[in-house]
């Protein structure tokens, strides 16, 4: 009896340790290049401004930390501003406790290896704060020192029909921004 008492703590024990242990493991994300892109972009055309504020930020969250980057963006249409921002809602650090706030995160952030991350094409998950809805499918290429494509595409998948949302985005896609490097106050 003695015995089941000792094997049946020892398994308990070690159940407990590893599983504890896994939290801790944390994998590092290496980045290529993102200061390239730190700064404010804009697409200005037909009465459209569509513009965005980038900024390198430390990511640390449960299973993975490095760097990042985090911002928002603007939006105005014939005059009439539709979104706004200010670069100090913007989060200093991404992590388990602001990813609902991040509006706009990149990164070619890789696991294995720098090697492997790409400087010219960040990925990126956005928010659409007209629409409500939060993408995983968007892309940022560099094209030059101060011009980049933004590119949102709808997630695929399977559907959920409770929490269906309109396809498409209330601002521009597959468009050309141009470096501005406005001073914003922080």
């Amino acid at each position: 009896m003695k015995t089941k008492h000792i094997l049946l703590f020892l398994v308990l024990y070690l159940t407990v340790n590893t599983l504890l242990a896994q939290d801790i493991v944390k994998r590092q994300m290496y980045t290529i290049n993102l200061e390239t892109y730190e700064d404010t972009w804009e697409y200005n055309e037909g009465g459209e401004i569509f513009r965005i504020y980038l900024k390198i930020v430390p990511k640390d969250n449960i299973d993975s930390y490095g760097l990042c980057l985090v911002g928002d963006y603007f939006y105005s249409k014939n005059n009439v501003i539709l979104d706004t921002y200010a670069a100090s809602n913007v989060p200093e650090i991404y992590n388990d406790l602001t990813i609902r706030n991040v509006i706009i995160f990149a990164s070619n952030g890789q696991f294995e290896s720098i090697n492997y991350a790409n400087p010219n094409k960040l990925y990126m998950r956005f928010y659409d704060k007209q629409r409500k809805k939060r993408v995983y499918s968007g892309k940022i290429e560099l094209l030059s020192s101060n011009q980049i494509r933004w590119i949102l595409e709808d997630d695929e998948g399977v559907c959920d029909i409770e929490e269906w949302v309109e396809p498409g985005f209330s601002v521009p896609t597959n468009i050309l921004l141009t470096r501005k490097s406005l001073t914003l106050v922080k």
